[in-house]
């Protein structure tokens, strides 16, 4: 069993045949949160009757086009998906008291 002596005497071997200094990397730096950053998260769906398409945004970026024939199948998509939300909704509970 190696002693702490042993240990001091190997760290010490060590650091005199090692040439390179160790170089911490911008990326390897921890970064504070912002206190003041919102962890709610949003979800977005809309429908644009100019451009015939459905949009659902996650948290503001883009997460899938849908474009649809014309502003009729548009709406009709539009109201289902809201509908489907809702259900999801009423489903696990979220308006349960």
């Amino acid at each position: 069993m190696a002693t702490t002596e042993d240990r001091h005497k190997d760290t010490n071997e060590f650091l005199k045949t090692t040439h390179k200094p160790l170089v911490l990397k911008n990326e390897w730096e921890v970064k504070q949160k912002d206190k003041f950053t919102s962890s709610a998260q949003n979800l977005t769906v809309t429908f644009n009757k100019a451009t015939d398409e459905i949009t659902l945004l996650v948290n503001n970026e883009v997460y899938k086009k849908l474009k649809v024939k014309d502003a009729l199948n548009g709406s009709v998509k539009f109201h289902d998906a809201v509908g489907t939300l809702i259900q999801k909704f009423t489903m696990w509970g979220f308006d349960a008291k």
